[in-house]
């Protein structure tokens, strides 16, 4: 959670940090976050929230099941139907019931780092340019560019584009009407 915040700051996000623990919480507000004491769990906490103004809750406490009733009571009070939840898991064979619950997406922290070693392993020099992208070394930075039209990208093929120029290395490539998630973003 931290690290998110660190993330969310340094990237001017607006975001909030609920903790029903009031060290955190305090800890949080000395970092410069608006934090607040609540129970996510509590009808009369999620009552003082404009879930209007949110689209986004991270549930990331380390306990499955914790993690599934906010997620329960979140979806049960929220009526912006459009809010996407990511929640953390500690093990897989809990995702499927947080996804029933209502998270759009589930993260087991075990299973990304399995794939990082395994990346590492299998491909020494990919997991050193994943390294540099997640920890922002050597100014390696991942971002999406939406190529708007009459861009100096709309209507080129990707062998057109002269990506060295624009010091770019093609990562993806995903078509509007393939991504659920590109077609909230436009």
């Amino acid at each position: 959670a931290e690290i998110l915040c660190e993330r969310f700051k340094k990237e001017n996000q607006d975001f909030v940090v609920v903790d029903i623990d009031e060290d955190r919480v305090q800890k949080a507000s000395m970092k410069g976050y608006i934090a607040i004491k609540g129970d996510v769990t509590q009808k009369d906490f999620l009552k003082t929230l404009d879930f209007e103004k949110i689209s986004k809750v991270f549930v990331l406490t380390n306990n499955d099941i914790s993690n599934s009733f906010m997620i329960l009571s979140i979806k049960a009070f929220c009526k912006n139907k459009d809010i996407t939840i990511i929640a953390l898991a500690n093990s897989e064979e809990n995702v499927s019931k947080m996804q029933k619950a209502g998270a759009n997406f589930v993260v087991v922290p075990t299973t990304v780092t399995s794939l990082l070693m395994a990346e590492y392993i299998g491909h020494p020099i990919t997991f050193e340019v994943i390294d540099a992208i997640l920890t922002e070394k050597r100014n390696a930075v991942i971002d999406e560019i939406i190529v708007l039209k009459n861009s100096i990208l709309d209507g080129k093929l990707v062998g057109e584009v002269d990506f060295d120029q624009y010091k770019l290395i093609l990562f993806g490539v995903l078509k509007k009407n393939e991504s659920p998630l590109l077609n909230e973003t436009l």
